[in-house]
C-alpha cells in the first residue's frame, strides 16, 4: 500500500445498527483517520466529536443530482490526503465508491475498496451493472456465516476476496437503577428493538397468552416505527387478556446497560441477519432466546448457550418460555455458558483487531 491512511464512507442519513457500527469502526481502528459522511447526519455529528479525524461532508442535493461531480470531488479529496483504503458500510454507497475507484484508476492512483455487509443478501447480483460495481471490490467482509454463504452464491466476487468477521460487543457496565419500575418478584422479560411487524413483537404477545405461568411480565423497549403497529400490539394484548403482563416502554437511551435487571431477552425477528442484542444479553448474564433463522443460530446453541424457537411460531416460543420457567438449574448453566461463548467469540476489541489485520494484509 502507498500509506496507512484509511477512510470510512457511509452516507446514510439514518441512525441504526449499521450506522452505529460504521462510527464504531472509526473509533476503534486508529488507521481510520478520515471519514466521508452526509452533512447534518447522525454519523457526521458523532464523528465531529472525535479528535484526530478529518471528515468530508457531502450534501444530499449533490448526491441526488450530481453524483459524478460528487465522485470527482471525493476522488480529489482522497488523493490530497493520500488515502489508500476506503471502507463502505451502506450498500447504497457502493455505486458511488465504485465510480470513485474507476476515476482514480484512470489517474493511476491505487485505492483499496472494502465493503462490510451487515444485512442479508437473498438475491443474485450478477447483472452487467452489478459486475461493473463488484469488480472494483478488493475485500467483502460479511458479519456472519449466514451472510458469507449468501455472498458466495450471489455476488460476482472472487472467493479469495470474501471474508467473515463477527462484530463484537464490549462488556457493558450495568446501571444500578432502571428508568422505569419493574416487580422483582416476577419473571421479567425484555423484548428489545424497534417496533415493526418484521421484528415480530406480536409473537411474544401470542406466546404470553399461551403460557400457564401467570407470574411473568414482558417489557417492550424500542421506538415504534409506525403508530399503527403499536396500536395493533396494544389491541392484541387487550384481546388476549394479557394487558397486565406487558409494558410498552418506548425508546430508551443505551438500553444494554439495564439488561441485568431482567431474567431473559427475547429476539422475535422473522430472520435476523445477526442479532447483537443477544450477545449483549449473554454478556450481561441473562438468558438469550431467539428465533431459529439467519445468523441467530451462530450465536445461540440450543439449550447450551441459549434457547431457540421456530421462527414466526408463537406456540414454539411459548414452549421455550415454559421450559425456561420450569428448568431454573439448567437455565443457570446455560447462562454461564452463554456468557463464556459471547466473551470468546464476540469480543469487540479482539474482532476489531482481526478486521484491522485483515485489511492491512490486502
Amino acid at each position: 500500500m502507498q500509506n496507512n491512511n484509511w477512510a470510512m464512507l457511509c452516507l446514510s442519513p439514518a441512525k441504526g445498527g449499521l450506522e452505529m457500527v460504521a462510527v464504531d469502526t472509526v473509533k476503534n481502528i486508529a488507521k481510520f483517520s478520515y471519514a466521508i459522511a452526509l452533512e447534518k447526519s447522525w454519523i457526521a455529528e458523532s464523528l465531529s466529536n472525535l479528535t484526530g479525524r478529518d471528515i468530508y461532508l457531502s450534501s444530499a442535493l449533490s448526491m441526488r443530482h450530481f453524483p459524478y461531480f460528487t465522485a470527482l470531488k471525493i476522488a480529489q479529496w482522497i488523493t490530497e490526503n493520500n488515502i489508500s483504503l476506503l471502507h463502505i458500510h451502506w450498500a447504497k454507497d457502493l455505486p458511488l465508491a465504485a465510480l470513485v475507484k474507476k476515476i482514480l484508476i484512470a489517474k493511476h492512483y491505487k485505492l483499496q475498496l472494502v465493503v462490510s455487509r451487515h444485512m442479508s443478501l437473498p438475491r443474485p447480483k450478477k447483472s452487467i451493472y452489478h459486475r461493473w460495481i463488484y469488480t472494483s471490490i478488493d475485500a467483502y467482509v460479511s458479519v456472519c456465516d449466514f451472510v458469507h454463504e449468501q455472498a458466495q452464491r450471489n455476488l460476482p466476487v472472487a472467493r479469495g476476496k470474501l471474508y467473515k468477521i463477527y462484530p463484537g460487543v464490549d462488556s457493558i457496565k450495568q446501571a444500578a437503577n432502571l428508568p422505569f419500575a419493574i416487580n422483582p418478584h416476577k419473571i421479567n422479560i425484555i423484548v428489545l428493538g424497534r417496533l415493526e411487524p418484521v421484528k415480530g413483537q406480536h409473537l411474544m404477545l401470542q406466546a404470553l397468552a399461551d403460557l400457564s405461568q401467570a407470574n411473568i411480565h414482558c417489557y417492550f423497549v424500542g421506538h415504534a416505527m409506525g403508530e399503527s403497529y403499536l396500536s395493533e400490539l396494544k389491541a392484541l394484548a387487550k384481546n388476549l387478556g394479557i394487558t397486565s403482563k406487558v409494558t410498552f416502554c418506548g425508546f430508551i437511551q443505551n438500553p444494554a446497560q439495564y439488561l441485568a435487571h431482567f431474567n431473559a431477552l427475547i429476539l422475535t425477528t422473522r430472520c435476523e441477519t445477526f442479532g447483537l442484542v443477544l450477545i449483549e444479553a449473554m454478556r450481561a448474564g441473562i438468558l438469550a432466546i431467539g428465533s431459529k433463522a439467519g445468523g441467530v443460530t451462530e450465536i445461540i446453541e440450543h439449550q447450551k448457550t441459549g434457547l431457540l424457537f421456530e421462527t414466526e411460531n408463537a406456540l414454539a416460543l411459548a414452549e421455550q418460555l415454559e421450559w425456561f420457567i420450569t428448568h431454573p438449574a439448567e437455565v443457570n448453566a446455560i447462562v454461564l455458558e452463554g456468557k463464556k461463548r459471547a466473551e470468546q467469540l464476540f469480543d469487540k476489541k479482539i474482532n476489531y483487531q482481526l478486521l484491522e489485520n485483515t485489511l492491512s494484509d490486502l
